[in-house]
């Protein structure tokens, strides 16, 4: 369990969300909220990421080590997008994916956690 899985995890998501599906955005606290049928529509690697999400959230705060900025931040930021006019899935991915790659060739990186 460490940031550079759920990096790996993040970015394949992301390019399977193309479809223009929710996908990878769709948390399931938020799922609950919307209604019985919503659940069943999380992926399953939505719920791998909120769960190494919260280990890589956990350890940081152990070690001392800031969360903002992190990847998992981020991801957790662009899943709490939730207004009327905000992109859907494949926009969102696709802007989540931009972000991505500007922060690797800017070279910025948040510190990697390797703990387990």
């Amino acid at each position: 369990m460490t940031e550079e899985e759920f990096r790996e995890l993040l970015i394949s998501s992301l390019q399977k969300c193309r479809d223009g599906s929710t996908g990878v955005f769709l948390a399931a606290a938020k799922a609950s909220r919307l209604g019985d049928v919503y659940p069943r529509l999380v992926w399953p690697e939505a719920r791998r990421l909120e769960s190494l999400g919260e280990k890589i959230k956990s350890l940081r705060e152990q070690l001392g080590e800031p969360t903002e900025g992190s990847l998992c931040a981020k991801y957790r930021q662009y899943c709490s997008r939730d207004g009327a006019n905000d992109p859907g899935g494949a926009r969102l991915a696709a802007e989540f994916l931009a972000d991505i790659e500007r922060d690797e060739r800017t070279g910025f990186r948040s510190p990697k956690s390797d703990h387990q």
